[in-house]
């Protein structure tokens, strides 16, 4: 064997070596991807058996009645109050979200408005899959003295009579309220479903009407509207239907007139003070009003202001009105002798979508039918057509009382003639006879209107009402 023999074979059989250790690599890379998995105990699935697969469930659905209580389209979230409930839930809605009306019409959220009864469809995470007005909500419009036996949780139409129970709703200006705020001269819409009411509306309500500087009116009297005359007294103060009233105040030689704007849930002031012959210190204000022709009622009387306005010393209500612009609403305070005001005026939105939208606008207003099967048939009825006049208390009992509780500080009116407040839990009232109107305020606080009856039986009475609640 030369030389050169015994050089190659060293290197021909380094190279088999490497070779043989890259293939052994290969062959054992190959066989743990095939065994990958697999342990000492595994068992291969048999033939045809597909592997177990997680399944997450879809979510639940609920379909239910309700009253739509707020919409809040830049958060895409509607508060709903369930039928027979008092319990108010948000939930949201999407594009997705197919809405309609009662007969069949696409509409968008910004239509829907407080007050609307509705079905729903709904996913566990309260998500609304469709919105529907509800077909079967009957309606009775302009409702005027409503018959309300809150008691017996019975009212009635003119013949009809209807039941509720605690989870009646009243509506007003857009808000859910208690029905101690309603008046019996407050304007109703009962919305039903199968002689059931679920909801008043208030579709005129009332507002209050008190006087200022009229200590040398008191014992005079207060005209107002066409029919309406009141005894001048002090601290009176008056609940009326919202509306514009001509008012005068007289008393002997002494004479004010007026224009009311009487507005829902406000107060008006009718300031005597420019009637009277006492001296009081008044601030005269320059109005600036853009556009020039808007009503300017200040405290609730209308004032021309091309001239500077003559306003007494303290707070006053502003409000600039007119048709097809947003009204001014503010508070005044006066203390220097000139001071000037300027308002402008913004153009009004849209008109918001009719009342009725939501339901068949071809319909006929149903006729009020009395329920087939009132459970309260047989109770006599000693109910009384209230009416929206205030007038003095016609009578009283002799050596008897009237109790009245309530939260500490509250002003109690009988038939709008203020009696006093209650201090140390109660007030004592001569005993009055009869319907009675009781009107009790507070500053702060929600007023409340109660009617009640109080016989001519030889006992005092004592009634209790609930705490006054903040506004």
């Amino acid at each position: 064997m030369n030389k050169e023999t015994n050089y190659k074979l060293p290197i021909f059989a380094g190279i088999g070596v490497v070779l043989l250790i890259i293939i052994f690599s290969i062959v054992k890379v190959l066989n743990s991807d095939n065994d990958k998995g697999k342990g000492p105990l595994s068992t291969p699935a048999p033939s045809g058996t597909a592997s177990a697969v997680s399944i997450t469930p879809e979510p639940s659905e609920e379909t239910f009645d309700a009253i739509v209580a707020e919409v809040n389209t830049d958060d895409s979230v509607i508060v709903l109050c369930r039928l027979g409930s008092k319990d108010f839930e948000e939930y949201t809605y999407s594009g997705a979200t197919n809405m309609t009306t009662g007969y069949g019409r696409a509409i968008t959220a910004s239509l829907l408005k407080p007050g609307d009864f509705v079905t729903v469809s709904r996913t566990a995470q309260n998500r609304i899959i469709s919105l529907k007005g509800m077909a079967n909500v009957s309606v009775y419009k302009g409702v005027r003295n409503l018959v309300n036996e809150r008691d017996i949780m019975r009212m009635s139409i003119g013949e009809a009579v209807y039941r509720y129970d605690d989870s009646l709703l009243v509506l007003n200006d857009g808000y859910f309220v208690s029905q101690d705020t309603l008046y019996k001269s407050d304007v109703l819409s009962v919305y039903s479903i199968d002689g059931f009411v679920y909801m008043l509306k208030v579709t005129t309500g009332h507002g209050y009407l008190r006087l200022a500087n009229d200590r040398a009116f008191i014992g005079g009297t207060l005209y107002i509207g066409t029919g309406l005359t009141v005894q001048i007294t002090e601290d009176l103060l008056l609940t009326l239907q919202e509306g514009t009233y001509p008012i005068t105040a007289e008393n002997g030689d002494l004479k004010g007139t007026g224009t009311l704007l009487v507005s829902r849930d406000k107060t008006a002031v009718f300031d005597l003070a420019p009637f009277s012959p006492e001296p009081v210190e008044y601030c005269n204000v320059r109005f600036t009003i853009d556009p020039g022709f808007a009503n300017l009622y200040i405290d609730g009387i209308l004032t021309p202001y091309t001239q500077p306005v003559p306003i007494t010393y303290g707070e006053h209500y502003i409000e600039a009105v007119l048709s097809g612009y947003t009204t001014y609403e503010g508070l005044l305070y006066t203390s220097k002798p000139t001071a000037s005001v300027d308002i402008s005026l913004s153009a009004a939105p849209a008109a918001p979508a009719a009342e009725d939208l939501m339901y068949d606008p071809d319909a006929a207003t149903p006729t009020p039918e009395p329920v087939e099967d009132d459970p309260y048939s047989d109770i006599e009825d000693n109910t009384t057509d209230d009416t929206p006049s205030p007038t003095p208390v016609s009578g009283t009992s002799d050596d008897l009382s009237l109790i009245i509780h309530c939260t500490e500080g509250t002003a109690v009116y009988v038939n709008d003639v203020y009696k006093g407040v209650i201090k140390d839990g109660s007030l004592i009232l001569d005993k009055p006879v009869g319907t009675v109107s009781l009107r009790l305020t507070l500053e702060g606080y929600i007023t409340r209107n109660y009617t009640v009856s109080l016989d001519d039986d030889g006992e005092d009475a004592e009634l209790t009402f609930p705490a006054m609640v903040k506004q």
